[in-house]
């Protein structure tokens, strides 16, 4: 591999903070395990979504909240998603279920 190709990356450092940053500044495919609860403060009712769902999908609540309408939390079983009716978001815990609205 010609060194014109070749990617030099700074050394990894070794404090928390500044390893964060590293991986934010240095990564291709940034990948944040972990997911989004939502808790109504009423009622008590969580919304927990799915496996194969991680911060980095935040583009989807932003979807689902402020934008045109609907986001996807996960898979089967349960297919938990987020939907936008007016000023409404809606969330679902089972779409498999019609009484999980």
């Amino acid at each position: 591999m010609s060194s014109s190709r070749h990617r030099e990356e700074p050394p990894w450092p070794a404090d928390p903070l500044g390893s964060f940053r590293h991986g934010l500044l240095t990564f291709d495919n940034l990948f944040a395990a972990g997911d989004m609860r939502v808790t109504d403060s009423s009622t008590g009712i969580t919304f927990l979504p799915g496996c194969c769902n991680g911060l980095e999908d935040w583009r989807d609540w932003h979807e689902a909240v402020d934008g045109s309408g609907y986001a996807s939390f996960g898979h089967e079983p349960f297919d938990p998603l987020a939907e936008r009716f007016a000023d409404t978001v809606r969330l679902t815990v089972d779409a498999e279920q019609s009484d999980s609205r």
